[in-house]
């Protein structure tokens, strides 16, 4: 990747952001692995995709999702914002691409598909630490 940062010159020149930036070295070596031939006009949308997959893998790894996962109490969702274009793609792993979700109005189960009408009040608290302000304003902010 013709791009990519110079990481020890980086590290010696921005000590601070290098620091911060640091969790994404393994989306650099995704990136110097695999993707050495893309031209700097596709690089900024590779990192960005890998990276979430990177973040993604990552946050599997905390007890606490893991455990949620586990019971089926949580899912991950990849998914990324286009700014040019206002698109969200979502991230299938049939695929192995990055598409347009299927989210249709109501409820929608685990396949992204819904023919139900939008819960009520009562129904929205899936998390039972929310207070129910918290959860009319949490339904809200996803429509």
């Amino acid at each position: 990747m013709k791009g990519l940062l110079d990481w020890p010159k980086f590290e010696s020149d921005f000590p601070q952001v290098y620091d911060w930036l640091r969790h994404a070295a393994a989306t650099l070596q995704i990136l110097v692995d695999n993707y050495s031939d893309c031209d700097r006009e596709e690089e900024s949308d590779i990192a960005v995709a890998e990276n979430v997959l990177t973040q993604i893998e990552n946050l599997r790894t905390y007890p606490s999702i893991r455990s949620k996962l586990h019971q089926g109490r949580l899912h991950l969702h990849a998914w990324v914002y286009q700014i040019v274009t206002g698109e969200v793609l979502a991230y299938d792993a049939n695929r192995h691409a990055y598409v347009l979700p299927d989210i249709k109005p109501g409820r929608a189960n685990s396949n992204g598909n819904s023919a139900e009408p939008p819960p009520s009040p009562d129904e929205r608290s899936a998390a039972p630490w929310l207070t129910p302000q918290q959860s009319e304003r949490f339904y809200q902010g996803l429509h």
